[in-house]
């Protein structure tokens, strides 16, 4: 179970929400980190990389996602490359190792070596290999390779964990920033790896799947937030659901097909508007548009609801798996009825989500805010229907179901800066939190199971 992870401190608090109090005291902190150390370094901290900065500046690490393996107990947490000093834009922790650790070390994902930059130690290039555009349709070697090349994934900013299949899904950018400069590498590659164990030694094999993103359908790849998966049959038979929210699309990569296409909708842009003729848009200067996605319940065996929502904006919108997964609809019609308005659930964006296939509920924690809240799909979304549920430190960052129906979600607080944001305080907190989903919400708004 996750609860291996080891309870540090037990959050006692009361949080007060519309319909009544909601006690969060069964809400735990499995990890709290003040600062990020690495494990086994292969250079030390104040090493040169480009003869420009340290290869691990400490206050520059700040984690955008994690996904939990339940089968190996191995924690991945992702650290986009938006500053410079950060050895390992992939890394784990083996929770069954760190069970009670107040800061347990993080290691580059499968090694060190595959998080180098091209510049550092050496790395004169990234190999030839990597700058192919086309697809891997074979790219599933089932042995170890000793002799493989290194991956030299760049930036990755959002990981999936598939627990289904026993693989770890991410996108890298193909581009970092240093210094507030954008250092373009190779396009936007989507990755997927079996997890068989949580170590180096276990993650010695090929990875299952490598795409490059085409060229067109990413004009800004550092708008890349998070994504969704949808296995519709086998483990081969998937399709991935990406966000762009710079260039305000969603790319679809259909595994069977072997394709891309994209989608492009008014309901994808900043504040989405045109929607909120009597309600307020998002207070912010960072003009994200559709950020959020998530799988939602069937609507039409194989097919899914999907839920999004742009970044800078109170919205929350609904399409289906049957519209995205048909490319002869791709680009769409901008103003298509296909995707739809749900509502307006009050002063936070649901632009990170989780849904809990078994209660029917989406939760939400919020990026630029600092609270978990919860809306049960089965009614309609209003101010009256979103319940909040926790509150704690500033900011948001990720958020998770795990097979034990476990609610994890990531908080930090920066200290007023967001995590994107180019300048870092050195005395940041972060906290990954735990929680049964039928605890949280018994007895609120979310919990139908009394009607």
């Amino acid at each position: 179970m996750v609860y291996s992870l080891g309870f540090i401190l037990i959050i006692i608090s009361y949080v007060p929400i519309a319909n009544g109090i909601v006690s969060s005291a069964h809400v735990s902190t499995l990890y709290s980190w003040e600062s990020f150390k690495f494990e086994d370094l292969p250079y030390t901290e104040d090493s040169q990389v480009d003869d420009e900065y340290d290869y691990y500046i400490s206050e520059n690490i700040v984690p955008s996602a994690f996904s939990y393996h339940d089968k190996t107990g191995c924690l991945f947490v992702a650290i986009a490359r938006s500053h410079p000093g950060i050895p390992a834009t992939i890394t784990y922790v083996d929770t069954k190792e760190y069970q009670k650790e107040y800061s347990p070390p993080l290691r580059g994902f499968p090694t060190y070596e595959d998080n180098f930059l091209p510049g550092w130690f050496d790395v004169d290039d990234l190999d030839s290999y990597d700058y192919l555009h086309n697809i891997y349709p074979d790219y599933r070697p089932i042995e170890r390779s000793k002799f493989r090349g290194s991956y030299h994934f760049i930036s990755i900013y959002y990981t999936v964990m598939d627990n289904k299949c026993n693989r770890l899904f991410f996108l890298d950018y193909g581009e970092y920033r240093l210094f507030g400069e954008v250092v373009y590498n190779r396009r936007p590659v989507l990755w997927a790896f079996h997890i068989n164990e949580c170590s180096e030694e276990g993650f010695g094999y090929p990875p299952e799947l490598k795409v490059s993103l085409p060229d067109d359908l990413a004009e800004t790849p550092s708008g890349f937030s998070t994504f969704a998966l949808d296995i519709y049959g086998n483990c081969n038979e998937f399709a991935v659901y990406m966000t762009n929210c710079y260039d305000n699309t969603i790319i679809v990569y259909d595994n069977v097909k072997k394709s891309f296409w994209y989608f492009q909708h008014e309901t994808f842009f900043p504040n989405a508007e045109g929607f909120f003729i009597d309600n307020p848009t998002l207070p912010d200067n960072y003009g994200f548009g559709i950020m959020g996605i998530k799988l939602g319940r069937p609507n039409d065996y194989p097919f899914k609801d999907v839920y999004y929502s742009p970044g800078s904006s109170y919205g929350l919108f609904k399409t289906s798996t049957a519209i995205l997964r048909d490319y002869i609809l791709a680009p769409g019609d901008p103003t298509s009825m296909d995707f739809e308005f749900l509502g307006y659930g009050g002063l936070d964006s649901q632009s990170i989500m989780a849904y809990d296939a078994v209660t029917e509920v989406l939760f939400f924690i919020h990026l630029l805010s600092n609270t978990l809240q919860c809306w049960n799909t089965n009614v309609s979304l209003s101010e009256n229907n979103v319940v909040t549920l926790f509150g704690d430190l500033e900011y948001g960052a990720d958020i998770v179901i795990d097979g034990n129906r476990n609610l994890q979600f990531l908080l930090y607080d920066g200290r007023g800066l967001p995590y994107f944001q180019t300048n870092k305080s050195d005395n940041s907190i972060y906290q990954l939190y735990c929680v049964p989903v039928d605890g949280i919400i018994k007895d609120t708004a979310c919990d139908l199971s009394n009607i």
